[in-house]
């Protein structure tokens, strides 16, 4: 196929679907908060949380969170582009019998989901995924306390000791349920890391990637809908 042709057979093919994407445009804003576990992983991890002394260290429950803005863009009417920009706590926890160490990291994390949508009910079901880019806020805290509540011991992190950029992918589904003049959304997902929580020169030998699992509600206002 010549370069004249393939040319001519791709503005084909938009022609074809920008008046289906037109019909089926509709536009929504809305708020969205989650709860759920975050955590570290990664080949790493083992001689991570024994680091400092802390041996024999298991993973805990870490209460992850994250909330802020998003907006979905329905370009077909089983497509459509979700992204979104949330203030995140993410971090990990480790305990031995004695001693319990906390690492609370803030990000400001922007997904960027594609979401693909199939009428159930009264509503829509969708699954998503998408990759999700992560700036550092601040410096963090590592927190290290007795588990019988005895000292409890609270530092900054230093600035360089965190990455400022991370790199991920989230993906996962959830339900979008008509509700008064818009949509409550529900949604579990899942996020896991590409890139290092901790830069080269922080450990080199204990490097972790980022975790989450997320249980998020939302609800958002129809700006816009071609019928």
């Amino acid at each position: 196929m010549t370069k004249t042709n393939k040319t001519i057979l791709l503005l084909c093919t938009v022609l074809l679907f920008v008046p289906i994407a037109a019909q089926s445009l509709d536009l929504t804003l809305g708020a969205r908060v989650g709860l759920g576990h975050t955590g570290f992983y990664g080949p790493d991890y083992e001689k991570y949380k024994d680091r400092g002394g802390l041996t024999y260290a298991r993973s805990a429950l870490k209460l992850g969170f994250s909330g802020g803005l998003y907006t979905t863009l329905g370009f077909l009417p089983f497509l459509a582009l979700q992204p979104e920009v949330l203030f995140s706590i993410s971090g990990d926890t480790h305990r031995n019998d004695d001693t319990v160490r906390t690492a609370n990291i803030h990000f400001l994390e922007i997904p960027v989901l594609v979401k693909a949508r199939l009428t159930a009910g009264p509503g829509l079901a969708s699954i998503f995924a998408g990759p999700t880019f992560d700036i550092k806020l601040g410096t963090g805290k590592l927190i290290v306390e007795d588990t019988d509540g005895g000292s409890k011991v609270e530092t900054n992190l230093d600035a360089e000791d965190v990455n400022p950029f991370l790199l991920g992918v989230l993906f996962g589904g959830g339900y979008d349920l008509p509700l008064g003049p818009g949509t409550l959304s529900m949604d579990l997902r899942y996020k896991f890391g590409i890139t290092e929580v901790h830069p080269d020169d922080f450990n080199s030998d204990n490097q972790v990637r980022e975790s989450k699992v997320l249980l998020t509600i939302g609800y958002g206002i129809t700006l816009y809908r071609s019928d």
